[in-house]
């Protein structure tokens, strides 16, 4: 008995005390074990069944999208586009739905960032937010797209924004498409339709058609202002008006007007009429109402250069009329403008016209073709004023792509339609039209091909919207389209285009009017050769150019170093141009041609002669080049890869082709400034105007690259570009020099785990000519480079880089300039470990960085820099492994 009593005392189910210790879990490591995560919860929830509106069952789920437009009175008037939180967490802001009916397929895609693309004149969008619908029986494709362009919803704030009951929108803008292709053997047909048009929920549909329409109450208009410009600034000439006549609903009407005269070059700084920013102009109405402009009364007048006219033909306050016509006498030159001035708040006082007034961009209505000289040829020029309601583009392409034969062409008419003041106006319609072809017959030994093209210079697919109400919608948005909250009673006027300006190409465009969706990893245009989606001069997507911080600057060059075509004569690699236009495959306002022959008499050596010839059809500017090119490629194996290319061209050209580029300090340097590698920077994009150096001029650009094969292990590389533009300025010349030179190698030693790569860069820059036609440089960049790499695991690395030594440092010398010469020093050490987690693909990274760099002119010590940085990144795989 008494062993029995002590075994129920030891026997754990007997213990009777309890502890007031709370132990809850334990320590676990999960070094060796994969980390335990909660248990998912997602799929124990209550059922709640969704109807369609016929009333039918059709599942137990959420909402995630919904777009509705009501136009009544009752119960609610607007535009109502909703994406749910299940839109973003579960579906990750892309819902495709795919059906296959027999051997016909269909796809319905909803999301935020659809890429859309039906032909380069009517719509090519990297980030299409609204819906998508394909259908392919075979032999046809369609497609459908629609989207509510000015105000998309790209997150909840979004939603939460445009869905408030108080500031559900009246009006809205919407764009719809439909694309069609046949294809017959080599040959595809097709048919495009691109409409982009605004709507009012207050009023019927009778009155919301494809023609789009203004809101039912406009707002008062106090003036219609009349530009007069000179259509060629940049040529002899200029532009006289005679006379101007209203005629309103067809009857001439006397109103009261006066005339001002302005000097675009000359800019108030203090911008008294909030126009600070503005993409396009507006006329100077704060100053005209408060009477600080000097008034002329009408008469005869001349424009000049960058010298402009302006008409203020005040408008009565009972204007009751539904359309509003212009007759204009002029002569030479002329570019003419429309603008509106209106009552923006009619509950500000007149003397206060920055608040109580607000006015459109001025629009283009009519010019004179080519550049007249005199004022001999008196026209009278008809056109009316209005607000853009719709703006569609419709045609057709075809394609043929055989062995011998390609052929590309496309035709498009644009219908801009306006309406005057309010809904109730008459609609009018002004055409403009757009085509090209490209033709290109093959053969063994040579092939020979033309382009004939003709853009309008008033087509466009582009609608601007002016709406009040934006105020309401983007006032308190921290990626609001206006920058200034201020700007919201003086313009409110966006704009939409269904090509994008994406030179790049990449699935950002290139601006965008929510700032959230613009390109924010910088604009490198034809830098992607390895065709990874990243531009090669990026690789990191900190919007600085590689070839401008450490260590990544071994791979990459600044544009003025490489080899591409320039036919536009602007100096910059034509693959490389970041411009503001959108991407149609010519520029606006021009017309022209151009052929070619090519002959390869044997592999790797091809000749090109051929002769373009662009002129603008209202500026007056011309492009007219005739060229032979040499372009000679050798691999010898195990010892070298050649690459020889030499362009010669006679120029004649005065078109101006302005584009974006980074810079800093001088224009004509690459010395990247310090402060721009350690974040607070002064690198930026500037729009660098076309200086017209190749109006005359013989122009011939020789480049050479060779790759040395011969030792294994051993990369060693060099190239040279030279290029001289002789300029032909009456009975003088001018030479313009320009010599870019790049010499880089490295070779990598292996011992085990352990790899070593020494390597070296030397770039040399000069640019000079006799007569300073161009800012002079001559510079040079020398950096040592050592990187070592020790494998500690399969899936760790230790990793080491130095950019410059304590005896052998990083140097930049500028011989004209002696004052901006430093050196530098670079070191880095990291820890890199690669691993996978439920199975996505994870790199961890922590490391430690030090950058000096050192003027050689003492006098900039104060502008040394020397620190350095504790950096930790997670990086996590975008798809399943």
């Amino acid at each position: 008995m008494l062993s029995r009593a002590a075994l129920l005392v030891l026997l754990p189910s007997a213990a009777f005390c309890q502890l007031l210790f709370e132990p809850g879990e334990e320590y676990e490591n999960y070094g060796r074990e994969d980390y335990k995560r909660y248990g998912k919860s997602i799929f124990y929830r209550i059922l709640n069944p969704v109807y369609d509106e016929m009333g039918d069952f059709v599942t137990n789920g959420v909402e995630i999208f919904s777009l509705r437009e009501t136009h009544t009175v009752y119960p609610r008037p607007g535009s109502r586009l909703w994406k749910g939180e299940y839109f973003y967490k579960y579906v990750n802001g892309l819902v495709v739905s795919h059906n296959i009916l027999g051997r016909k397929y269909m796809s319905i895609a909803v999301g935020d960032n659809i890429r859309t693309k039906f032909t380069p004149l009517s719509l090519d969008m990297a980030n299409l937010n609204g819906i998508r619908c394909d259908l392919d029986t075979g032999p046809d494709k369609f497609t459908l797209v629609t989207s509510r362009v000015d105000r998309p919803i790209f997150n909840l704030d979004d939603s939460k924004t445009h869905n408030k009951e108080i500031h559900l929108p009246r009006y809205a803008t919407y764009l719809l498409g439909g694309h069609w292709e046949r294809r017959i053997g080599t040959l595809t047909v097709g048919g495009t339709y691109v409409n982009q048009f605004r709507v009012d929920s207050m009023v019927g549909t009778e009155r919301n058609s494809l023609k789009g329409t203004l809101p039912k109450d406009g707002y008062p208009v106090a003036y219609l202002v009349l530009k007069l410009a000179d259509g060629s600034e940049q040529r002899k000439g200029g532009a006289r008006i005679y006379d101007v006549e209203i005629y309103m609903d067809g009857k001439r009407r006397e109103v009261p007007v006066l005339v001002t005269q302005h000097d675009a070059k000359v800019i108030d700084l203090e911008y008294p009429n909030g126009d600070r920013g503005f993409p396009k102009p507006i006329p100077p109405y704060v100053q005209f109402i408060r009477g600080d402009l000097p008034t002329k009364p009408f008469g005869t007048f001349q424009a000049e250069g960058s010298k402009y006219v302006l008409y203020w033909f005040e408008m009565p306050e009972d204007l009751g009329c539904r359309s509003v016509e212009f007759r204009v006498v002029v002569s030479g030159d002329y570019l003419l403008s429309l603008s509106e001035v209106y009552v923006a708040n009619p509950l500000a006082p007149k003397t206060d016209p920055l608040r109580r007034y607000g006015a459109t961009y001025f629009y283009e209505v009519a010019g004179a073709k080519g550049s007249p000289e005199n004022y001999n040829d008196v026209e009278v020029v008809r056109f009316n004023y209005g607000r853009q309601t719709s703006n569609t583009v419709a045609g057709l392409h075809l394609r043929l792509d055989s062995k011998e034969l390609f052929v590309n062409a496309e035709y498009k008419r644009r219908f801009d339609f306006r309406q005057f003041l309010n809904g109730s106006g008459e609609h009018f319609l002004s055409t403009a039209d757009a085509f090209y072809v490209n033709l290109k017959r093959y053969s063994r030994k040579f092939s020979f091909g033309g382009e004939l093209f003709y853009i309008s210079p008033f087509y466009s697919t582009m609608i601007s919207v002016n709406d009040l109400s934006y105020a309401t919608s983007y006032l308190r948005s921290i990626d609001s389209p206006f920058t200034d909250a201020e700007m919201f009673l003086k313009n409110n006027t966006l704009e939409f285009d269904t090509v994008d300006d994406n030179d790049d190409k990449d699935r950002f465009p290139d601006k965008y009017f929510l700032l959230k969706k613009a390109d924010n990893n910088g604009v490198f245009p034809g830098q992607d050769e390895d065709m990874d989606g990243r531009p090669d001069v990026n690789e990191n997507e900190n919007d600085i150019p590689d070839y401008l911080e450490p260590f990544l600057l071994y791979d990459v060059n600044p544009q003025e170093f490489d080899y591409g075509d320039d036919m536009n004569n602007n100096g910059i690699i034509d693959i490389r141009e970041d411009d503001d236009k959108p991407d149609y495959p010519y520029d606006v306002d021009s017309k022209g041609y151009h052929i070619f022959l090519e002959l390869e008499p044997t592999k790797g050596l091809k000749f090109t002669l051929g002769h373009y010839d662009v002129r603008q059809i209202l500026a007056g500017g011309r492009n007219v080049v005739s060229y032979l090119k040499l372009d000679y490629s050798k691999y010898l194996p195990f010892l070298a890869d050649i690459h020889l290319v030499n362009f010669s061209k006679r120029v004649r050209d005065d078109i101006k082709d302005d584009v974006f580029q980074f810079q800093q300090g001088i224009p004509s340097s690459f010395n990247p400034d310090p402060r721009s590698r350690f974040g607070v920077t002064n690198i930026r994009t500037v729009l660098v105007e076309d200086r017209l150096l190749m109006k005359d001029s013989f122009v011939n650009t020789s480049y050479m690259k060779v790759r040395f094969l011969g030792v294994k292990g051993l990369n060693f590389e060099q190239s040279l570009k030279v290029e001289l533009n002789r300029q032909f300025l009456g009975r003088s010349k001018n030479d313009i020099w320009r010599w870019a030179y790049v010499l880089k190698g490295d070779y990598t030693y292996r011992f085990g785990r352990l790899s070593i790569s020494p390597k070296f860069k030397y770039m040399a820059y000069r640019v000079h000519d006799r007569k300073d036609a161009v800012v002079h440089a001559h510079e040079a960049y020398f950096f040592p480079i050592l990187r070592v790499d020790y494998t500690l695991t399969p899936r760790t690395k230790i990793k080491f880089g130095a950019q410059g030594f304590p005896f052998l440092k990083g140097t930049y010398r500028d011989f004209i300039n002696r004052f901006r010469d430093y050196t530098s020093q670079d070191y880095i050490i990291m820890l890199s470990n690669l691993s996978t987690y439920r199975g996505y693909e994870l790199s961890f990274n922590v490391g430690y960085e030090v950058r000096k760099q050192t003027y050689k002119d003492r006098r900039r010590a104060f502008e040394d820099v020397d620190y350095g940085f504790f950096f930790l990144r997670f990086i996590v795989g975008v798809k399943e492994i």
